[in-house]
C-alpha cells in the first residue's frame, strides 16, 4: 500500500511539472515573438509541443513563427510574391502583436519594391535580347553597362552575362567586318587612283629646274611663259588674265613666307607642303610651298575664277607631285 501511494504522488508531481514547463514555454514564446526573435520563439513553441504534442495553442503559434521565418527567407531569396502572399495571409490574424503587424507591412512594402524592379530588370533584358536579335550591339552594351548596376540584378546575374558575351562578340564580328570594308575600300581607292595616274601620264609634261634641283609637272598643250635669266624657274602657263609660275630659292629666317594661315599638305614624297587661295574681285591668287630645310619651291598663280574653277585640281596634284633634290 506504501508503494502505491509512492508512486501515485510520484506522477501527480511529474504532471505538475510538466504543466510547468509547457507554461513557461508558451509564456517565454510570447515574449520573443513580441521582441521579433522568431528563431527563439519557435523554440519555445517547439518545446512546449514537446510537453504537450496535441495543445492546438502550441500548434498554431508555432505555425505562425515558421510561417513568419519562411515570409523573412521569401524576402532574402527576393521571392517577392511567395513574400507578399504569405504576409497578407498573415495579418489577418488579429493575435500578431502590433510589432509583428508593423513588420509584415514593411516586408510587403519591400517586396512590392523588388517586384517592380524585377520587372523593369526583365523588361530592360528583353529590349537587349531585342537589340542584339537587330545586331544593334552598342546600344546594347550601354543597357548592359547601366543594368549591372541595378542592386536586385542577382536573380539574372547569369542570363545578363550570357547576353553580355553574345554582345561583345557580336561588336568583335562588326569591327572585323568594318576593317575589312575600309581594307577593301582603301584597296580599291588605290588601284582607282593608280588607273587614274596611267590615264593622266601621257597628259602631263615635266619641267626640270637645274639650279634648284626641283622638278614639276604641268598639263601638256599650256602656253609656257618666258623664263627669268636668273635660272630660278619659269612660267608654266600664261595668257592675257592668267599666269602660273613656279620658282625656288634658297631658306633664309628673314625671307621665310609666313605660313601660319596656309593650310598644311604633304606632298608624294612625304614633305611638308603648304597652300593659300585667296579670291579678289573675280580673281584668284593661288600660292603653294614647298619646303625641305634648305629649298624653298612656291608654285604660284594668278588667274581668273572661270579658270580656277577648271584647273583647281591640276593645281594642287602639281604641287603635291614636286619632287625637290
Amino acid at each position: 500500500m506504501k508503494k502505491l501511494l509512492i508512486a501515485i504522488f510520484t506522477i501527480f508531481v511529474l504532471a505538475g511539472c510538466g504543466d510547468d514547463t509547457y507554461d513557461q514555454a508558451m509564456k517565454q514564446g510570447k515574449q520573443a515573438l513580441a521582441s521579433g526573435d522568431l528563431n527563439k520563439a519557435i523554440g519555445f513553441y517547439e518545446s512546449a509541443l514537446d510537453e504537450n504534442p496535441k495543445d492546438k495553442a502550441a500548434k498554431r503559434a508555432y505555425e505562425t513563427v515558421e510561417a513568419l521565418l519562411e515570409v523573412e527567407q521569401a524576402i532574402k531569396k527576393e521571392n517577392w510574391d511567395e513574400a507578399m502572399t504569405k504576409a497578407n495571409k498573415l495579418l489577418k490574424d488579429k493575435s500578431l502583436p502590433d510589432s509583428i503587424k508593423s513588420n509584415l507591412k514593411e516586408s510587403i512594402k519591400t517586396a512590392k519594391t523588388g517586384n517592380e524592379r524585377k520587372q523593369a530588370i526583365l523588361e530592360r533584358v528583353e529590349t537587349i535580347k531585342t537589340l542584339i536579335k537587330d545586331e544593334n550591339y552598342a546600344e546594347a552594351q550601354k543597357l548592359i553597362s547601366g543594368l549591372k548596376q541595378e542592386p536586385a540584378l542577382a536573380s539574372f546575374l547569369e542570363e545578363v552575362n550570357k547576353l553580355e558575351l553574345a554582345v561583345n562578340e557580336g561588336l568583335k564580328q562588326q569591327q572585323k567586318g568594318t576593317n575589312e570594308e575600309k581594307t577593301t575600300a582603301a584597296v580599291t581607292t588605290q588601284v582607282q587612283a593608280k588607273e587614274e595616274q596611267k590615264k593622266d601620264q601621257t597628259n602631263w609634261v615635266t619641267y626640270h629646274n637645274e639650279r634648284f634641283g626641283y622638278t614639276v609637272k604641268y598639263p601638256k598643250g599650256w602656253v609656257l611663259g618666258p623664263e627669268p635669266t636668273n635660272g630660278d624657274g619659269r612660267s608654266l602657263y600664261h595668257d592675257n588674265d592668267t599666269e602660273i609660275t613656279v620658282f625656288a630659292s634658297y631658306f633664309m629666317e628673314e625671307t621665310n613666307p609666313d605660313l601660319s594661315s596656309y593650310e598644311k599638305l604633304t606632298t608624294h614624297s612625304g614633305k611638308d607642303a603648304y597652300l593659300s587661295i585667296n579670291k579678289e574681285g573675280s580673281m584668284i591668287d593661288f600660292n603653294g610651298v614647298v619646303m625641305d630645310g634648305t629649298i624653298i619651291f612656291q608654285l604660284g598663280g594668278y588667274m581668273s575664277e572661270e579658270f580656277y574653277k577648271k584647273n583647281a585640281a591640276i593645281l594642287k596634284e602639281m604641287l603635291v607631285d614636286v619632287t625637290l633634290y
